[in-house]
């Protein structure tokens, strides 16, 4: 989504054809029809004959993906919170 709107500014519009709304998560086009057919991203807001992603549906997606387990980042988190309980009964994180 290196373009800008015809308005001039540069924020991401609010409803997205598949190719935006998969450029706006960093991914193929190809790979956001399969996270749609997964439903692991939002269906389509029909509108006349377009198809249109709503951008806070698709971030709202976006954020379950991160902590669906095996995603890095829930490891992440989980890997913190283990060091924080740790800490917490009084040892050293390296401990």
């Amino acid at each position: 989504m290196g373009r800008k709107l015809a308005d001039g500014l540069s924020y991401p519009p609010r409803a997205m054809r598949a190719e935006q709304a998969a450029a706006y998560l960093s991914i193929s086009t190809r790979f956001f029809d399969e996270l749609v057919d997964a439903e692991k991203m939002p269906p389509p807001v029909k509108l006349g004959t377009a198809s249109l992603w709503d951008r806070r549906e698709l971030d709202a997606a976006f954020d379950n993906l991160k902590d669906e387990p095996g995603s890095e980042s829930s490891l992440l988190r989980r890997l913190r919170e283990l060091e924080q309980a740790h800490v917490a009964k009084g040892r050293s994180p390296k401990d």
